[in-house]
């Protein structure tokens, strides 16, 4: 009889303590979850985190807010995240370009690499546009690249941190089809719109969320948009291939969420879900188009996968470019 009780007492414990592991997986998030985003509020990526969050919040069930936290051209504060380790728990995400997660393509020296993240999912395709003032007289791209080849001086044009999709639209393209053009570098995609708007610059390149409020007031014009179709919002604006200059991606770079190494698998698979159930929801749909983000969400290993091809094509173009020594 005594041996029963001990036995039945070892399995009680043994069942209790499934039962509260299974409570603790599922009670994930418990609290609200952090999306980090190292870049200024209003830009494409700002844009892509705060769409994201509010349909993560209705598909966890849980608040998931946006916390702006720009400077050191957004490497700073992810490295801080990655080394504070209360951030290790699924709680804290960020949300970067591919040259913040994948500073090794771009022949960067930071204190941290690829591997130093937990790829959880992909938003969209960073889109990229060139853009004129309204008192310039190129219409199309194909004028602006004629004038440029003719000009005894190079045309300057805004772009906005170095290696991001504003620059390396402009860098790529000039190299492919040789046109002798001079970048100027602002702190952000807003700030190089606005540089166009003042007419501090004749050619602006910069994410078309910048820039769309602005060409259809007619105080600016979008010439083309680096993206693999024309932009609902903007559908007289051709796609770079449709203008004729066709370009070796379709669109530059993923936008994702990241957390750092080492988070439990079940609460990154938690959010990787959830993902997922807000790509088929058709009120983000309807929103993403609105705000013209391209979605393009892939999760987990396929993301990883998606992130290692990326980064063999990319790689050796950064590398053509000398874009970084």
């Amino acid at each position: 009889m005594f041996m029963f009780k001990k036995v039945a007492a070892v399995l009680f414990g043994i069942f209790a303590m499934a039962i509260m592991a299974d409570t603790a997986r599922a009670a994930f998030p418990e609290k609200p979850i952090t999306i980090m985003v190292p870049y200024n509020p209003g830009g494409g990526s700002d844009l892509n985190a705060r769409t994201m969050a509010k349909f993560l919040t209705k598909h966890l069930g849980s608040p998931v807010v946006v916390s702006n936290k720009p400077g050191g051209g957004g490497f700073s504060e992810t490295a801080r995240v990655l080394k504070n380790k209360n951030t290790h728990d699924g709680y804290t995400m960020i949300l970067l370009g591919a040259m913040n997660s994948y500073p090794e393509i771009y022949q960067q020296q930071y204190p941290y690499t690829y591997s130093d993240f937990k790829p959880i999912g992909n938003i969209s395709l960073s889109v990229g546009a060139i853009a004129v003032g309204k008192d310039t007289p190129y219409m199309s791209l194909k004028d602006l690249v004629d004038a440029a080849k003719a000009s005894p001086t190079p045309i300057k044009y805004s772009r906005a941190a170095s290696g991001g999709t504003s620059h390396l639209t402009p860098a790529i393209f000039c190299d492919m089809y040789e046109v002798p053009m001079e970048d100027v570098p602002y702190n952000g995609d807003i700030d190089s719109a606005t540089a166009l708007l003042r007419g501090e610059v004749k050619v602006g390149s910069a994410n078309p969320v910048a820039l769309i409020p602005h060409h259809q007031e007619g105080s600016i014009r979008i010439l083309a948009v680096f993206a693999p179709d024309r932009l609902p919002s903007i559908p007289d604006v051709p796609t770079f291939k449709e203008a004729g200059f066709e370009m070796p991606l379709e669109a530059l770079g993923p936008i994702s969420l990241y957390a750092p190494a080492g988070i439990p698998e079940e609460n990154a698979k938690i959010i990787e879900d959830a993902m997922l159930k807000v790509a088929s929801d058709p009120e983000f749909l309807e929103e993403a188009a609105k705000v013209n983000i391209t979605p393009y969400v892939v999760v987990g290993d396929a993301f990883d996968k998606h992130m290692q091809k990326y980064a063999e094509l990319i790689g050796p173009m950064i590398k053509k470019l000398g874009l970084y020594k």
